[in-house]
């Protein structure tokens, strides 16, 4: 097995390839992964299942778990990378299946649940997208990473819009539910979030909560305020120029010495040398 993100630059928070030879092997990254299949057909395996993704099919897969989409001879097909923090920004939480999925695995330890879509004829367009998408990343100018994103956000409510929409795997709706729950609380009150406010939201005692949050995500709940805090503070610095003692405001911490010996504890920079470091030119 190997890991994605040694193949594709870290900097990038989206990336697309056209029929890519390396993701014939099981990987494991921590993007959310969309696999669009235009001719042929590709076997997938996720978790303990694998199916075919037909002609005009599109599969949406979680971070952080062990996969494998391999491509017939004549399969034309494309892979993109999501990062976690692209999907949050583009789905605002709306009220559709993508942000479900999205809620249901961003903290997921393992979910080897996988989003489908199939039509019986996708429309043209959709593979124009998809080429355009290309382009931008071969381009890797001032402009592309925004146009990626408008590209991608067409591209959903494009499957949407015409495909139908299944989400394959596990069926313990109650659970997933609750994983939904902790996503959407922790992403939107990370600054100021507490075990007591999730289990009110849960309805759970603090001590069940605690156990809850632990065993399906394998963090514990202060952990997973920092892993956001930290995701946050890596697309601050690298997509924005926000001073840094403004981004330790934003992110919640009560001075900029605390955020900066979090962070360099974390990634083994300070914030000013990890910028300097890996900001795209």
């Amino acid at each position: 097995m190997y890991s994605c993100e040694t193949l594709f630059p870290a900097h990038n928070q989206i990336t697309i390839i056209k029929n890519p030879s390396a993701a014939e092997g099981r990987h494991n990254h921590t993007f959310f992964e969309l696999d669009c299949v235009k001719v042929g057909r590709c076997l997938a395996e996720l978790g303990g299942h694998s199916f075919f993704l037909p002609a005009d099919s599109f599969a949406f897969l979680p971070p952080d778990t062990a996969h494998l989409v391999h491509p017939n001879q004549d399969c034309i097909w494309y892979q993109l990378l999501i990062a976690p923090d692209v999907l949050e920004q583009l789905l605002s939480f709306d009220n559709n299946i993508f942000c479900e999925f999205f809620l249901q695995s961003v903290f997921a330890k393992e979910s080897t649940d996988c989003l489908i879509s199939h039509t019986d004829s996708a429309e043209p367009d959709t593979w124009v997208l998809l080429d355009a998408m290309t382009q931008e990343c071969q381009k890797a100018d001032l402009y592309s990473e925004k146009m990626l994103f408008h590209l991608l956000l067409t591209l959903f409510y494009k499957l949407m819009r015409n495909g139908e929409m299944t989400i394959l795997g596990s069926h313990d709706f109650s659970k997933k539910t609750h994983m939904a729950v902790i996503a959407r609380y922790l992403l939107q009150n990370y600054t100021c979030a507490s075990l007591a406010g999730l289990a009110d939201q849960l309805n759970y005692s603090l001590s069940y909560c605690s156990h809850f949050v632990l065993e399906n995500t394998g963090f514990t709940f202060k952990q997973l305020q920092k892993k956001i805090r930290m995701q946050k503070a890596v697309s601050y610095l690298l997509y924005a120029d926000t001073p840094v003692n403004l981004i330790a405001e934003q992110l919640g911490y009560s001075c900029s010495e605390n955020f900066m010996k979090v962070f360099k504890q974390e990634y083994g920079l300070t914030p000013t040398q990890y910028r300097a470091r890996m900001k795209p030119q």
